[in-house]
């Protein structure tokens, strides 16, 4: 990779970590190897999940958590869903009822997840 895609790539990657709280190894992937379409794909997602529109950024987490645990994400995507929820102001509760919503489609899912979801409660808990 030449020195100025591989700037490209590491500013990048810092800008997404620092504006949705994680970087999963396909964006780190994509950004080494096509930052214009991670640039624009980052770009669309941010859009969708922090740009204030008609559903506030706490509701939208919290959407999101629900899918997550539904579609089986990995733990570092709901880890970063829960932060963010907590951050924009949901609390436990509102957290752990959108994950008990998966239950009505799979119990397994539900369970798998539950210790990200301890995990993360935790951590925001501690002293900053």
């Amino acid at each position: 990779m030449d020195k100025a895609k591989e700037q490209r790539a590491k500013e990048l990657l810092e800008r997404i970590n620092k504006e949705r709280g994680f970087v999963m190894a396909w964006r780190r992937i994509l950004c080494e190897r096509d930052p214009d379409y991670m640039e624009m794909y980052h770009a669309m997602s941010n859009f969708v999940i922090t740009k204030e529109r008609a559903i506030p950024r706490k509701y939208k987490e919290l959407i999101l958590i629900a899918l997550d645990a539904v579609t089986h994400a990995r733990s570092v995507s709901i880890k970063a869903h829960v932060k963010n929820a907590l951050n924009a102001g949901a609390s436990e509760d509102e957290i752990l009822e959108a994950f008990e919503l998966c239950t009505l489609l799979s119990i397994h899912n539900f369970s798998d997840h539950l210790e990200e979801l301890e995990e993360e409660f935790n951590a925001y808990k501690k002293p900053r």
